[in-house]
């Protein structure tokens, strides 16, 4: 969410006069380096070494640009996984909402409420009829959980993982069946649950309550529009540390395997939520085929269930998807390596919180410093554009697209400043709140790109580069 004052149009048009003016300046080798993806775009150089491969140009970002107004990859042309995803849980979870008039509310844990997050905005619930939207695992400062307000006369949504904890939660929701904290309860699954959770919940003070369960199959959070991940355990460390661990005493061994199969049951929900059985390969390092054997373990559990498509071509001669797995082993030199595509800077040079969230720090109209914090996602236009931009393309490329926005907004860009007449004041004050609002994205990317410059020169980057 953006927002700026009209007046602060001035201090906007000081920003970018200063920013542009040090992007003149931009360090050659930004430039330099710009020329040689564009060289290993066109093929290997003369003089390369025989037999050299993609790792000889490692410092490179992409091989394959991507131009700064096309979006997201558009794959094969039909809906995105997101949009995959989230079809599912309307019709799977929230559609049950359809015979509740009266609404519900939806009690999500530490795996499932990434997932929703990134496929919901919270007005949509609501408008689908959920009235409250509740994290049942929460712990405070003191370490036990978050009283929750008992809604005796709602029913309750629980989209959980299978887990002793989210099930203990869960049934101690009911466990006085004569204060109930929800009048009935409605139970969706992440992924399989076991045999010994099922047997826990059927001799609960919960089951009369229970009326409908279902294992949806749907464990990863959404990055991006095609980009997912998997979904973190509570409290757990990195993947990368638990996996690659030398510890062999029995805690880490066991915090190895959990974390082998819980990748396993993400990857394999992925693929029920594309509607496809992949064929499954790996590297032969001991790490990555491990989590192979474990996601086809899982494939295989969910074909015996029905709820994933047969490993087989496709009427239309389209093979089935390769799911080839590899480890961090394979390359190691990309975390050592300074990117410079926009993305990727935002990413390494600057202070982005949970993947997305930005506090930057601008100056109000009354010459103080603010602060405010921002999303740096799909939701916003002008990073959805230019995201994939090299930053020596970028600082032409905005400046020209700023100065473009103004010339379009004349009327709200002289209201804003004071130079307007009265016929351009009507003008512009109709199309005032729109105008804020782009104002505040281009203030946010001007300053964005200002400091990403700024810390390439600090951190002596140019000499690596």
């Amino acid at each position: 969410f953006f927002f700026l004052p009209a007046s602060l149009t001035a201090f906007d048009g000081r920003l970018a006069s200063a920013f542009f003016l040090q992007a003149r300046a931009m360090p050659p080798s930004l430039f330099r380096r710009k020329k040689k993806a564009e060289a290993v775009e066109a093929g290997p150089a003369a003089d390369a070494p025989a037999g050299s491969s993609l790792a000889a140009y490692a410092d490179v970002y992409s091989l394959e640009r991507v131009s700064a107004r096309d979006g997201p990859p558009s794959g094969s042309g039909g809906p995105s996984l997101r949009d995959r995803a989230r079809q599912r849980l309307v019709s799977e979870v929230l559609g049950t909402l359809r015979a509740m008039p009266c609404g519900a509310v939806l009690l999500v844990d530490g795996v499932t409420m990434p997932v929703i997050s990134s496929l919901f905005r919270v007005s949509e619930l609501m408008e689908a009829g959920v009235h409250l939207v509740e994290h049942i695992t929460m712990r405070g400062p003191d370490g036990n959980y978050l009283r929750r307000q008992q809604l005796t006369s709602l029913p309750a949504l629980y989209f959980l993982t299978p887990s002793v904890e989210s099930l203990g939660r869960l049934i101690d929701d009911f466990r006085n069946p004569k204060a109930p904290a929800y009048a009935s309860a409605h139970l969706f699954f992440s992924s399989r649950v076991s045999d010994a959770l099922v047997a826990k919940l059927k001799a609960s003070p919960a089951m009369p309550r229970v009326r409908s369960f279902k294992e949806v199959h749907l464990e990863f959070s959404l990055r991006e529009a095609d980009l997912f991940a998997v979904s973190p355990s509570p409290g757990a460390p990195s993947a990368l540390a638990t996996l690659f661990r030398i510890d062999t005493d029995k805690p880490a061994k066991r915090a190895r395997l959990h974390e082998v199969h819980k990748i396993g049951t993400s990857l394999a929900t992925l693929f029920t939520t594309l509607g496809a059985a992949p064929i499954v390969r790996a590297a032969t390092s001991a790490v990555a085929a491990a989590i192979a054997c474990a996601t086809q373990e899982k494939l295989d559990a969910l074909d015996r269930a029905g709820a994933l498509p047969a490993v087989e071509e496709a009427a239309s001669g389209a093979p089935p998807p390769l799911l080839l797995v590899l480890d961090r082993a394979f390359d190691p030199l990309s975390p050592l390596l300074h990117e410079f595509t926009y993305q990727a800077m935002v990413h390494d040079l600057l202070p982005v919180a949970e993947g997305d969230r930005y506090r930057y720090t601008y100056v109000g109209n009354s010459g103080q410093s603010l602060s405010k914090e921002v999303l740096l996602n799909e939701a916003d236009p002008l990073w959805l554009r230019y995201r994939h931009m090299h930053i020596a393309d970028l600082t032409v490329e905005l400046d020209a697209d700023y100065k473009a926005f103004l010339r379009d907004n004349e009327a709200s860009a002289g209201l804003a400043s004071g130079n307007a007449d009265l016929s351009e004041m009507a003008a512009g004050l109709r199309a005032m709140p729109k105008f804020q609002e782009a104002m505040g994205r281009w203030s946010l990317h001007i300053s964005l790109v200002s400091e990403l410059v700024s810390r390439y020169e600090a951190f002596g980057l140019e000499a690596g580069a």
